[in-house]
């Protein structure tokens, strides 16, 4: 498991997608905080949300936990249209 990757993907993941950290972190309902660190290797997400950005960027759960070699960012990821809730 590439865990030290996780944070960077995240980043990867939320670019590829438009998607600001501020953006971000409303649509999750997190400390801005939070994400920051996630992004920057300090802290690990839980599975919980590991889960839940799988499905926001329509991911196989595995692209978190790849080599970075592994998958170029634009191999796998897709633009999704984020959705506020109402």
């Amino acid at each position: 498991m590439m865990v030290k990757n996780i944070g960077h993907k995240i980043a990867i993941a939320r670019k590829k997608n438009n998607l600001t950290r501020v953006k971000l972190f409303q649509i999750l309902q997190i400390p801005f905080l939070t994400l920051k660190k996630w992004e920057e290797n300090e802290q690990i997400p839980n599975q919980d949300v590991i889960t839940t950005l799988t499905r926001l960027f329509k991911l196989e759960e595995d692209f978190f936990f790849e080599s970075l070699e592994s998958t170029s960012p634009n191999s796998r990821l897709k633009k999704v249209v984020i959705c506020k809730k109402k």
